[in-house]
């Protein structure tokens, strides 16, 4: 059971890239913002080291939760850490689109 949860964490992540980029590339098209292609690797850069750093923190805390409170805990915080990988591209693409708004409108 926990590979499959872990290959589902690995799914989530990826699919939360995916849509991610989808998003962003089409909001770029638009030509909203300027300076897209430098938002575009800050956003990569930032959304691939957050992930990366959410998955050695849960697996430290995944291992002390299986230790500690056995399968059932660990399986929920497989769960939490889905979560939180999916979700870390999208909140960066926000606070970068939001940025880059504001500084837009403050040029103007």
């Amino acid at each position: 059971m926990r590979d499959e949860m872990v290959l589902a964490v690995l799914a989530a992540g990826l699919v939360g890239f995916i849509v991610m980029v989808v998003w962003l590339v089409y909001e770029l098209r638009k030509g909203n913002v300027e300076g897209a292609p430098a938002l575009f690797g800050t956003w990569v850069a930032l959304s691939v080291l957050s992930v990366l750093f959410v998955l050695v923190a849960a697996f430290v805390i995944d291992n002390a939760l299986f230790f500690f409170f056995g399968n059932v805990a660990a399986g929920i915080g497989l769960i939490l850490t889905a979560a939180a990988v999916f979700v870390t591209p999208i909140i960066w693409a926000f606070v970068i689109r939001h940025r880059a708004r504001r500084k837009g409108a403050e040029a103007r």
